[in-house]
This record gives C-alpha cells, structure tokens and sequence, in this order.
C-alpha cells in the first residue's frame, strides 16, 4: 500500500479505487474501469464527513466506500502524529 516517505498511495475495494494524498489529507474515488468520479474529499474533516455520509448508504458500493475511507481516515492521522 504505502511506502516508507509516499506522499500518496491508491488502492482498490471492489470496484471502486481511492487515491489518498496523507500529507494533504485529500482523497478521490472513482470506479475502477470507467474513471467516473464518486467524490472527492479535501482535508481530514472532509473526509471524516465522507465516511459518515457513506456510513449510513447501503450497497455494495458503499461499503467499499467506507472500507477505503476508513483506510484514509488512519493514514492521514499516523502522518500528521509523525509530523
């Protein structure tokens, strides 16, 4: 997933990917195949407000969802408690 220094990492859940930049805290997702864009977060509030918002949708989609920006949620506050 991430390496030692990465600024960003991507990663995939079912058919949705999600770029995660840590130092900036800004998230994308979109479905893996077509490039459509989901929603797009900036700064860790966004993204906390986002996985609340997909928190409470049901569907397949939206669980892959939360699973991603759960992912996000714990990478951009290890890198901002290493800063």
């Amino acid at each position: 997933m991430m390496g030692a220094g990465a600024d960003f990492f991507e990663t995939t859940a079912g058919s949705v990917t999600m770029r995660c930049d840590v130092l900036l805290g800004n998230v994308d997702l979109w479905v893996l195949g077509t490039g459509e864009v989901l929603a797009c977060y900036a700064g860790i509030a966004d993204v906390r407000a986002g996985l609340k918002h997909w928190g409470s949708a049901e569907g397949e989609r939206a669980a892959d969802m939360r699973a991603l920006l759960d992912v996000a949620v714990i990478a951009i506050e290890a890198e901002s408690e290493a800063v």
